[in-house]
């Protein structure tokens, strides 16, 4: 088993917690990130390779829709970080389109899109000692390094690294969300 597969056989236990969750308390939801979705044999790998607003919109689709009074986008993160771009998607889903976006960590708690805390980038990658590009304090940015320091720092995190830009959550600052509120949903009209 790879690297990537390990980290998404991880993933898609978070998920299955997740949903374990929802369907022993009778929470209604759909399937709805782009992994899930069907079609023709290679859409699926070249959607990964594009870069237009709608192709992100959908490579970066939550992977749970709660359908309930106020129906909620779920999408579920069992890393340390988060890609600029897929944030990025998220917050204008909440900001743009007034959408309801949780998202649900590694640590078992559900988070508000907009209440996500980052940690300030490290000055220099610990593993390669290489001094990775920084975006506003928080994003690192691998592909922006020259081509050997690149490949270097994809070697030392042995392809679980995409080197897209990506920032650290910050655990400790930001405001997390007990799964049990989910709870609520049928007895209320907002969002937990």
């Amino acid at each position: 088993m790879t690297n990537f597969e390990a980290r998404k056989n991880k993933g898609q236990q978070l998920q299955n917690q997740l949903i374990a969750f929802l369907s022993k308390n009778q929470i209604d939801f759909l399937y709805s990130g782009y992994e899930r979705m069907t079609g023709s044999k290679n859409a699926g790998k070249n959607i990964k390779y594009k870069n237009d607003k709608t192709s992100l919109f959908i490579r970066h689709y939550p992977d749970i829709s709660l359908i309930s009074k106020q129906s909620i986008l779920i999408e579920v993160k069992n890393s340390s970080g988060i890609e600029k771009l897929c944030y990025e998607n998220y917050i204008s889903l909440r900001n743009d389109l007034g959408l309801n976006v949780l998202l649900f960590l590694r640590n078992m708690k559900l988070c508000r899109i907009e209440n996500l805390k980052f940690k300030k980038a490290w000055p220099t990658c610990p593993k390669t000692k290489i001094k990775i590009p920084i975006i506003d304090d928080v994003w690192l940015s691998p592909r922006l390094l020259d081509k050997d320091d690149y490949y270097k720092y994809i070697n030392a995190y042995k392809n679980t690294s995409s080197g897209s830009t990506f920032a650290f959550i910050d655990f400790d600052e930001t405001e997390f969300i007990d799964l049990g509120k989910l709870l609520l949903l049928n007895q209320q009209q907002e969002t937990p």
